[in-house]
């Protein structure tokens, strides 16, 4: 610390003996700040000061990010760390503006939660108040420095600050609640004042939370959050939550945060399917505003991505999980291609998983509707490469021509929803009979003989004679 910082510290050291005090203070309100990308006003996150000068304006914002940190906080989950910049003070401050600095004379409490994972943390009560447009005044005083890890509460209600107005070397000593009362605004000033409790004059990083302010009898405290997230999943198709067995499902995915300005939060998120208590866990970077990740489910098994929180940001919230009903797999064959009325068309296949004494159906659509024509049934399970096997086999007696279509539908049991075959058309044709009769002069046919009429000459012969011998 310079000569300089050590005189500030003079003054206001005399005030400080009881300010560093377990972590523990409860408040009339208390307002949860969810990350720093949201104004939760008067609360000002880019509080920073020169520790030897505070007139000198640093020309940065601070770093500033969620964490949980090495210790549990004292209120929530997470804490707001700092970054240190230099030997610059930086922190949360309360902001007033205009007929609302007139709070400050009622002045009743100034705390705020620190802990310093790396070194000691040492820091400044600092004040900026503009007693009219152009004429600041700032105040300082440096505190005694905060033990390594551990959280304290840090008073300064009543600490004594050397303030100075503007670049005027001279200054005066008194608290923020007096430097109020002898320097209230005027009504319509458009005026401001700022006061907190800053940290890092020793460039060590640290966490804040519980910044708290008490006005009269009314006390407000900060719980200094990370920011809030959300990720929506829903199955891609137009069917919610059912899936064709040995296929894949797909699920388009988002995450998003509420107080996040960022169109594409680039985190890890986990992609989770269970089954009563077996879960098969994947982690998945979101790289897009939304992403398509591919899922093998099974019926029954229950499926959810989810953000565990990190970096600034609050887990997700846990979210409303797909049940995945299934649609059996059927892959079924004929024996005919180029079928005629009055054959037998049969049609056989597989079903997948094993459906064994399912009753199986051949549907015709008519007229734009599905009809039962012919029922059979699912067969004993085989064993397949990839899982066990129901065979079918159906009949059908071709009694009209025209173009048939039609498909396969199976009877399943919850959590298999009805599971049915893609839809196949095929014409059945006319068959050919020809006429018995032929047709006259068909070549094909030899002419029937004629024999002559009595009285004709026998053809290449000479007529018998008609009576007895001589």
């Amino acid at each position: 610390m310079s000569p300089r910082r050590l005189s500030i510290a003079a003054g206001a050291l005399l005030m400080v003996g009881s300010l560093l005090l377990p972590a523990a203070h409860a408040a009339d309100a208390e307002i949860t700040v969810h990350g720093t990308q949201v104004r939760v006003a008067p609360l000002y996150y880019g509080g920073a000061a020169d520790c030897d000068d505070y007139h000198e304006v640093p020309g940065f914002s601070p770093k500033v990010n969620a964490s949980s940190g090495d210790e549990v906080p004292p209120a929530g989950d997470r804490s707001f760390k700092y970054v240190a910049e230099r030997t610059y003070a930086v922190g949360p401050q309360i902001e007033y503006k205009r007929d609302q600095m007139l709070k400050l004379r009622d002045l009743t409490s100034l705390k705020v939660d620190v802990m310093s994972p790396d070194a000691a943390a040492v820091g400044v009560v600092a004040a900026m108040y503009e007693t009219s447009p152009g004429v600041i005044w700032y105040g300082i005083a440096a505190l005694p420095a905060v033990p390594i890890g551990q959280w304290r509460t840090i008073d300064a209600t009543n600490v004594l600050l050397n303030w100075r107005k503007n670049a005027d070397p001279v200054s005066i000593t008194t608290t923020i609640k007096q430097f109020a009362l002898d320097h209230g605004p005027g009504a319509n000033d458009e005026r401001k004042a700022r006061v907190g409790i800053l940290f890092g004059c020793n460039d060590a990083d640290f966490f804040v939370d519980n910044l708290s302010i008490g006005i009269a009898d009314n006390d407000s405290t900060w719980d200094l959050e990370g920011m809030r997230t959300r990720v929506e999943f829903r199955p891609i198709g137009g069917r919610d939550h059912v899936y064709t067995y040995l296929k894949p499902a797909y699920l388009e995915v988002s995450f998003k945060s509420p107080d996040s300005t960022a169109t594409v939060l680039r985190q890890e998120l986990v992609h989770k399917t269970c089954k009563v208590d077996h879960c098969a866990t994947k982690p998945y970077v979101n790289k897009k505003a939304t992403m398509k990740i591919r899922a093998w489910p099974y019926a029954g098994w229950q499926e959810w991505v989810l953000f565990d929180g990190g970096n600034g940001f609050e887990p997700s919230p846990f979210p409303d999980v797909i049940e995945w009903k299934a649609q059996p797999y059927i892959a079924p064959t004929v024996n005919l291609q180029h079928p005629k009325k009055g054959q037998t068309l049969v049609v056989g296949g597989k079903i997948a998983p094993c459906h064994q004494g399912r009753d199986v159906w051949f549907q015709r659509k008519i007229n734009g509707h599905w009809k039962n024509v012919q029922k059979g049934r699912a067969e004993d399970c085989k064993t397949g490469e990839r899982s066990p096997f129901s065979t079918f086999r159906i009949a059908i007696k071709l009694k009209t021509a025209g173009t048939w279509t039609w498909r396969i539908k199976l009877d399943s049991l919850d959590p298999w929803v009805t599971g049915y075959s893609r839809e196949f058309r095929q014409k059945v044709a006319v068959p050919h009979h020809p006429d018995p009769t032929p047709p006259p002069n068909d070549p094909y046919i030899p002419p029937t003989y004629t024999p002559p009429p009595p009285a004709d000459p026998i053809p290449h012969g000479r007529a018998l004679p008609t009576g007895g011998a001589s």
